[in-house]
């Protein structure tokens, strides 16, 4: 079943990060897992999603280095967007002192 095969390969990719990026306990299940089916669909951020974590990785700011502490989540990877964002270089500055070019936290979770 390719969405076992492909969770397999996201997981093992996303468990890649470093410490302070928090782990989905248990894999993915719920509305986790239906987000993920919904990302998978889409073949842009089925060819991304991988290119875009590995960018994540050089990125400060995403990573908890940030004046608020905030950290990337699975949840924050699953929106539509995000992945997207990433590639466009919207975050690449975001360290210690500075803030993304454009801040879309407050927008609502879409599948």
């Amino acid at each position: 079943m390719q969405t076992r095969s492909e969770l397999k390969r996201f997981l093992d990719l996303w468990n890649t990060l470093p410490e302070t990026v928090p782990r989905p306990r248990g894999g993915l299940k719920g509305m986790r897992l239906v987000h993920f089916k919904s990302r998978i669909c889409d073949p842009q951020w089925l060819d991304d999603y991988e290119q875009a974590i590995a960018k994540i990785k050089t990125i400060p700011g995403l990573l908890g280095q940030n004046n608020r502490g905030w950290c990337i989540t699975v949840d924050w990877i699953l929106r539509p967007l995000s992945v997207s964002r990433v590639l466009e270089g919207q975050y690449d500055h975001w360290g210690v002192d500075r803030k993304p070019k454009s801040a879309y936290e407050g927008e609502a979770y879409g599948a």
